[in-house]
C-alpha cells in the first residue's frame, strides 16, 4: 500500500501498458513473418543474406549494410586506383621536369671543348716546333710565335670555360622553371605526401567496410577477394611512393653531379686559361717570374682535372643521401615492397577469382581491373629496367671519366711543375739559364699536347658511343624520354578501362 500511495494508481497502469507493448514487439520481431522480411535477397548474388536492420556503423560515424559495403567496396576501389594514377602521373612528370636536358646540350657541350682542347693542343705544338728546333741554340727562339701560341692556349680555355658557364646558368634556369610548374623538392614531397594521406584514407575506409561484408556468411567469399585486392592496391601504392622516393633522390644527385662538373670545369679552365696568359707575359716582358705563377695555376687546374669526376660523384651521392632522407616522410611506415610481391598478390587475386569461393557477379569488378593492375606491374618493370640500365651506365662513365681524367689532369700538373721551376730561377740570361729553360718548356708543351690530344680523343669518343648508344635506344623505343612518355600513355589506357568500366557497370 505504501508502495501504491508513493507511485500512485496512475504511474502503475503507465507502467503496466509498457511492458505489455514491448513484449508483443518482442513476439513479432521473432516471429516468420518478420524473419522472413529480415532474410532478404542480395541484388548483386540473388542469394539470401543476413542483413542488420541498423546497419554496421563504420569510424567516423558512417553506416552501410553488408550489400551497401558491396557496392561501396567496389566504388572505393575505382577511387583508389585513380588516386595511384595521378600520384604516378605526378611521379613521370615530376622527373621529365627536374632532369630536363635539352636535345643538342650534349652535342654542344662536346663541340665548345672540342675548341678548348684543340687550341691548346695547337699552343703545344707550336711550343714543340718553335723550341725543338732551337734546342742548342735557345737565343734564337722567336719570342712572337710562343707568345701568340700561348694566347691561343688561353682562348680556348676561356672557351671551355665559358661553355661550362653557360650549361650551369641553363641548369639553374630549368631548376627555377621546375619550381615555377610546381616541381620543387618541397611543393613534390607537399603534395606526395598529400596524395599518400588521400589514399591511406580511402583504404582505411575500404578495409571498414570489407570487415562489414564479413559478417555476412554468403558475402565472405566476396570480402575474401576484396581483402586481396586490397593486398595489390597497397602494392602499387607503395611502390610508387618509393619510385618517387627515388625520383626524389636521383633528381638531387643529378641536379648537384651536373653542376659540380661544370663548376669544377669553369674553375679548372679559367686557372688554365689565365696560367696560359701568365706564359704569355714571361715573354712579353722577358721574366722567368711570370713562368713561376703560370705553373701555380698549372698545378692547380692539373689537380682540379683529377679531383673533377671524384668530387662531383660524391657530391652527387651526398644531395642525394640528403634528399633521401628528406623524402622518406613520403614513404614512412611502409614495408619495402618489392616488384615481385606485386606480381604474387596479382597471381593471388587471379586465382581467387577463379576459385568460384565468390559468385561471378561478385568478382566480376576485380577480373575487369586486372588488365589495369597488369599495366600497373608492366610499368614498374620498365622503370626498374631503366634504373638498372642507367645505374650500369653511370658507373661505365664514371670508371672512364676518372681513368681519363686522372691522365689528363697528370700531364697538366706535369706542366705546372716544369713551368714553376723554370720561373724559380734567376733572372740572369745566361746561356745555360736558357737551355735549361727552353728544354723544361719543350717537355712541358710535349706534356701539355699529349694530354690535350687524349682530352680531344676521349671527348669524341665519347659523344660518339653516345650517339650511337642514344640511335639504338631511339629505335627499339628505349631512351628515357620515350620510357616515360610510354608509361604516361599507359596510364592514360589504365584511366580509360576504370572510367570506362565505371559506366557500363556503375
Amino acid at each position: 500500500m505504501q508502495f501504491e500511495r508513493f507511485f500512485g494508481h496512475k504511474t502503475i497502469r503507465a507502467l503496466f501498458s509498457l511492458g505489455t507493448a514491448c513484449g508483443i514487439a518482442l513476439q513479432l520481431t521473432v516471429s516468420p513473418a518478420w524473419a522472413e522480411v529480415i532474410n532478404t535477397g542480395s541484388p548483386l548474388t540473388g542469394a539470401a543474406i543476413n542483413v542488420p536492420t541498423s546497419g554496421e556503423r563504420l569510424s567516423g560515424g558512417v553506416a552501410a549494410s553488408p550489400e551497401e559495403a558491396v557496392g561501396r567496396v567496389d566504388d572505393l576501389t575505382r577511387k583508389i586506383l585513380l588516386k595511384e594514377i595521378e600520384l604516378e602521373r605526378y611521379n613521370i612528370h615530376y622527373k621529365k621536369e627536374t632532369t630536363k636536358s635539352g636535345r643538342w646540350k650534349g652535342l654542344r657541350y662536346a663541340t665548345l671543348q672540342e675548341v678548348n682542347f684543340s687550341l691548346n693542343m695547337v699552343n703545344g705544338i707550336i711550343s714543340i716546333s718553335e723550341r725543338g728546333q732551337h734546342f742548342t741554340n735557345p737565343a734564337h727562339l722567336s719570342g712572337t710565335r710562343i707568345a701568340a701560341a700561348n694566347a691561343i692556349g688561353a682562348s680556348g680555355s676561356f672557351v671551355g670555360a665559358g661553355a661550362a658557364a653557360f650549361e650551369l646558368a641553363v641548369l639553374g634556369y630549368h631548376d627555377i622553371e621546375a619550381r615555377a610548374h610546381g616541381y620543387s623538392a618541397s611543393q613534390a614531397r607537399a603534395h606526395v605526401l598529400d596524395l599518400r594521406n588521400q589514399i591511406d584514407s580511402l583504404l582505411a575506409e575500404r578495409d571498414a567496410l570489407i570487415k562489414i561484408e564479413e559478417a555476412a556468411p554468403l558475402l565472405q567469399g566476396h570480402a575474401e577477394v576484396d581483402a586481396a585486392e586490397g593486398r595489390v592496391l597497397r602494392d602499387i601504392t607503395t611502390l610508387s611512393l618509393y619510385e618517387y622516393a627515388r625520383f626524389h633522390a636521383g633528381a638531387a644527385r643529378y641536379l648537384a653531379f651536373q653542376q659540380a662538373i661544370y663548376a669544377f670545369d669553369v674553375a679548372k679552365f679559367t686557372t688554365s686559361g689565365i696560367g696560359s696568359i701568365f706564359s704569355y707575359l714571361a715573354l712579353h716582358k722577358h721574366d722567368r717570374r711570370w713562368n713561376a705563377k703560370a705553373g701555380y695555376l698549372f698545378l692547380i687546374s692539373g689537380a682540379l682535372i683529377i679531383a673533377a669526376p671524384f668530387a662531383s660523384r660524391l657530391a652527387g651521392e651526398v644531395a642525394s643521401r640528403i634528399r633521401e632522407k628528406k623524402g622518406l616522410v613520403v614513404s614512412r611506415g611502409l614495408q619495402n615492397t618489392e616488384v615481385a610481391t606485386l606480381e604474387k598478390d596479382q597471381l593471388a587475386l587471379d586465382t581467387l577469382c577463379k576459385a568460384g569461393k565468390a559468385s561471378p557477379d561478385q568478382v566480376q569488378a576485380p577480373l575487369a581491373r586486372v588488365a589495369v593492375y597488369t599495366l600497373a606491374d608492366q610499368g614498374f618493370q620498365d622503370q626498374l629496367h631503366q634504373n638498372l640500365t642507367e645505374l650500369r651506365n653511370g658507373r661505365l662513365v664514371a670508371t672512364q671519366s676518372y681513368a681519363s681524367g686522372i691522365f689528363v689532369g697528370g700531364t697538366k700538373i706535369v706542366s705546372g711543375v716544369l713551368f714553376t721551376n723554370v720561373g724559380r730561377q734567376d733572372a740572369v740570361k745566361t746561356n745555360h739559364a736558357n737551355r735549361v729553360t727552353n728544354y723544361n718548356l719543350f717537355a712541358a708543351a710535349v706534356s701539355l699536347t699529349v694530354g690535350s690530344g687524349v682530352a680531344v680523343i676521349d671527348t669524341a669518343r665519347i659523344q660518339v658511343q653516345a650517339e650511337i648508344n642514344r640511335r639504338r635506344l631511339s629505335k627499339a623505343g628505349m631512351l628515357p624520354g620515350q620510357l616515360l612518355n610510354a608509361r604516361l600513355a599507359q596510364l592514360d589506357s589504365m584511366e580509360q578501362k576504370l572510367t570506362a568500366f565505371s559506366t557500363t557497370h556503375p
